[in-house]
Parts: structure tokens; C-alpha cells; sequence
């Protein structure tokens, strides 16, 4: 585990954890980064974590899950002598996936499924074309 501190109420805090039982592994991580920023109107925040499962069916065969999920809540003030008034973003943001492998001395191979998904809500100032 790591934890920072810094100037503008900056926070960086990470911790993980691996595991290996017989057959089972495993890999856990988190973190968390903020800050109010220099300025006001320019914090940050940010959370997230990522899973690793594996197992060993033999030694030759191996299955694997993933799950990486991240999401940040951000402020843009724009520039000095013009500032933004709303300029925000939400955006959560992950992967997951499975894979079946195989190594043999000669040949290898895999069979994999994979999604990238996100939610993003953004806020640039401006209306949104085509909405009320």
C-alpha cells in the first residue's frame, strides 16, 4: 500500500494484493487520486480497481478473467482572463475479458472474449445539438 500527499490537497493512494493457491491466482488492486487543483474550478478526482483471476486446469491448459473499471470527475476552468462557468466530465470507464489458453512445447493458442465499455457524461458549456 502507498499513500502521497501534496500541494492543492493532492491525495494519491494505491494498494494491491496477489495470490497464489495452489491452481488459483489472483490480483486485486485499488486506487484514488484527487486534488482541488491550483485553481478554482480545477479539482479532480479519480477511483478504480482491477481484478485478475487465473486458474490451471493442467500444464498445459489455463483459464483467465479480468475486470479493469475506472472512473474520474474532472473540471476544466478554462483560461484565467476567461473562465468557464460549467466545463465538468463524468466518464467511468472499464475492460473485461476471458481467455482460455493452451502452450504445448510446439503450438499454443487461445480463445478470448473482450469488452470495452464506458459511460461518459460530458459538459462542455454548450448545448446539446438536437436536445432541449
Amino acid at each position: 500500500m502507498q499513500v502521497q500527499g501534496g500541494s492543492y490537497g493532492t491525495i494519491e493512494a494505491h494498494a494491491t494484493n496477489q495470490l497464489r493457491l495452489g491452481k488459483f491466482t489472483s490480483s486485486i488492486g485499488l486506487n484514488f487520486n484527487t486534488t482541488d487543483g491550483h485553481r478554482k474550478n480545477s479539482e479532480f478526482n479519480q477511483y478504480g480497481g482491477f481484478a485478475k483471476f487465473g486458474y490451471d486446469f493442467s500444464k498445459h491448459w489455463q483459464a483467465v478473467a479480468n475486470l479493469n473499471l475506472t472512473h474520474f470527475e474532472s473540471t476544466n476552468p478554462g483560461e484565467a482572463s476567461n473562465p468557464y462557468l460549467e466545463n465538468d466530465q463524468w466518464i467511468t470507464r472499464g475492460t473485461a475479458s476471458l481467455v482460455l489458453e493452451n502452450r504445448y512445447e510446439r503450438t499454443s493458442g487461445a480463445i478470448s472474449l473482450y469488452d470495452n465499455f464506458g459511460r461518459h457524461k460530458i459538459n462542455d458549456g454548450y448545448p446539446a445539438l438536437g436536445g432541449t
